[in-house]
């Protein structure tokens, strides 16, 4: 606020300048900010690099979670099995057979 105040009071004070003078401020003032562009580009394909990282590690992540949770299912499938009660069981053959059926 303070630099838009003093170079108000400037012209107020210096009067009326030539085109000549207002010129090279304007041309100072698009170089800046031709830099400051070319500075924010260069930025913004960084975070773009960077997200595009991101994603991909986490579409990643879920395939491995994904794969590695039908593996337990698979696991659990193939080792669970039903036994009988204690009260049940008797001197006869143990009934062990299989908690998951694949039909």
């Amino acid at each position: 606020m303070g630099r838009v105040l003093s170079s108000l009071e400037e012209r107020v004070k210096g009067g009326r300048r030539s085109f000549e003078e207002e010129t090279e401020p304007v041309a100072e003032q698009q170089e800046k900010l031709a830099k400051d562009h070319d500075r924010l580009k260069k930025k913004e394909a960084h975070v773009k690099v960077f997200v595009f990282h991101f994603l991909s590690t986490v579409s990643i992540l879920v395939r491995i979670t994904f794969q590695l949770g039908c593996c337990l299912v698979q696991l659990l499938m193939e080792t669970a099995y039903i036994q009988p009660p204690v009260d049940q069981l008797g001197d006869g053959l143990l009934d062990i057979r299989p908690a998951f059926v694949n039909y």
